[in-house]
């Protein structure tokens, strides 16, 4: 959640011209769990033509776009890092990766009846009274019962933005939609979802389908935002858990904001990202982890070298490929992207290789975890091609 956050101010800033006004967002983060157990985090996002400021609870975010920077503080531990507003924007990006679906769950998507549902708008007053225009989109998946009878997984996702008369009248909310116009990629939640449930054969089809027809930001301003993930059984009839999270809009502001706001808090300690981020021990994504602050890299055990394609013997090309995976908690590698190849089929000949390749896997407090890991494959030619 931190890193999505973080990534939607990293854009914000990357697209944000001078000439826009002050903007002061705040936000309650909420997740609740049928078991009781639940969080409540307040977000603030200040926005000051190119400089935009992030926190939640000890972490917190400065951008600034004429200086192309990105600078991380975590007050728990009086840390602090900076990088490139591109490679936190692509932090962001690698957090909300979703992974395969494994077989076996696309097999019982195959044959699970599916039914999705999406309500005609709705009025909705919503923060400060501003007017607002609720849809709601109900998506069941049906699935037969080891037990008999049948297992039912519900999405509920209810999206409130405010309707095109309140962004008009309301300087605030007609600032704000300005400036999300210019990430609208990023801050459309149903397009996150959208991607989610891109892999999930007729059922993820039939939601598709359903979130088509929600707003985009660019448009209006989205004020709140839930979803609602349950699960029920009808032998016996029960209710087996249910998760809620709420993102909603408590404050926006165009007062003016002072120059101080932009400024890393004094007396922290400069230290690589990398072991900030560790520091936090926070999932990349996904449960997904860094190496450092308690959790060990994974060792390679076993190695196969790539094969050369034709067209790359043939023009002579050597290098190196580096690729971001990362290490499950069996010591096989999954989510490949390419951060650097060499084309002419050597890329996806490289990721071919590290397919095969494994790992003592990472740890944390002594138990197994996934971990993100770069590693490099290179492409070597003992002769040269003939001409």
């Amino acid at each position: 959640m931190l890193y999505r956050v973080f990534g939607v101010a990293c854009c914000l800033c990357a697209a944000a011209p001078s000439g826009w006004a002050d903007v002061t967002v705040r936000y309650l983060v909420q997740t609740k769990a049928s078991t009781g157990v639940g969080t409540t985090q307040e977000l603030i996002v200040q926005m000051q033509g190119g400089r935009t400021f992030t926190r939640m609870g000890d972490l917190g975010l400065i951008t600034d776009s004429t200086k192309g920077e990105a600078t991380y503080f975590l007050m728990k531990t009086k840390q602090v890092a900076t990088s490139s507003v591109a490679e936190a924007r692509d932090r962001f990006w690698g957090s909300i990766k979703t992974p395969p679906v494994p077989p076996d769950v696309q097999a019982a998507l195959a044959v699970a009846k599916v039914d999705v549902q999406a309500d005609a708008p709705v009025s909705a007053p919503a923060a400060q009274g501003m007017a607002g225009e609720m849809k709601r989109i109900t998506a069941t998946l049906r699935l037969p019962s080891p037990q008999g009878g049948w297992a039912d997984f519900r999405i509920v996702m209810n999206t409130t933005s405010a309707t095109r008369e309140e962004t008009d009248r309301n300087a605030g909310l007609k600032e704000y939609a300005s400036m999300t116009a210019h990430s609208a990629e990023v801050l459309d939640p149903a397009g996150i979802l959208y991607n989610t449930v891109a892999r999930m054969g007729a059922f993820g089809a039939a939601f598709q389908r359903a979130l088509a027809q929600f707003p985009k930001p660019d448009g209006v301003p989205i004020l709140r935002q839930e979803l609602v993930l349950s699960m029920s059984t009808d032998t016996p009839a029960r209710t087996i858990g249910s998760i809620d999270c709420i993102v909603e809009l408590k404050e926006l502001s165009t007062a003016a904001i002072p120059g101080a706001s932009f400024e890393v808090p004094a007396g922290l300690q400069p230290v690589p990202t990398e072991q900030l981020l560790a520091a936090m021990q926070l999932p990349v994504g996904n449960g997904v982890y860094r190496v450092g602050g308690g959790i060990s890299s994974p060792k390679l055990v076993h190695k196969m070298e790539p094969e050369y394609t034709e067209e790359a013997r043939a023009a002579g090309v050597q290098g190196t490929v580096r690729l971001y995976i990362v290490v499950g908690e069996d010591g096989t590698p999954r989510d490949f992207r390419v951060l650097s190849g060499l084309g002419t089929g050597l890329d996806e000949k490289a990721i071919e290789a590290v397919k095969m390749w494994r790992w003592e896997p990472g740890r944390k407090e002594g138990k197994p975890v996934a971990v993100a890991a770069t590693v490099e494959v290179n492409f070597r030619l003992l002769d040269k091609p003939k001409k």
